[in-house]
């Protein structure tokens, strides 16, 4: 008998996440951000940051939490008080995997420097 892992594709929608989007900071319009609002029934999120296949640049990007309502944060993931998930690391210049328990209302990522995918999973 053989035993093969079994990958659940039901990550999306009302109960899950799954959503990658790319972030050029090189581009005109310079650091680029995305953010996410957790879904509540998501007991932890999973954030990965990886250099644009491809690309050979430096990447510099910031992983950021907030705990205010939705309302505020706002559509554009302005408002509200963002704090950094390490409290002495302000920014990381590599690939990272990163989990946060659902404990905080947004997340945000900013490529501040290079070509960067950003994946939520949860």
């Amino acid at each position: 008998m053989a035993y093969t892992k079994i990958t659940p594709r039901a990550r999306s929608g009302i109960t899950g996440i799954s959503t990658e989007v790319d972030l050029d900071a090189d581009g005109e319009d310079g650091e680029v951000s995305c953010w996410i609002s957790p879904p509540e029934r998501v007991a932890a999120i999973t954030i990965a940051v990886h250099a644009l296949s491809g690309y050979s640049g430096d990447i510099e990007y910031t992983v950021e939490a907030c705990c205010n309502t939705t309302s505020v944060i706002g559509d554009d993931g302005t408002g509200g008080y963002w704090d950094p998930i390490e409290k002495d690391k302000d920014s990381y210049t590599d690939d990272n995997v990163f989990m946060l328990t659902n404990c905080v209302t947004g997340i945000r990522v900013t490529a501040k420097t290079g070509k960067i995918n950003v994946c939520f999973v949860g």
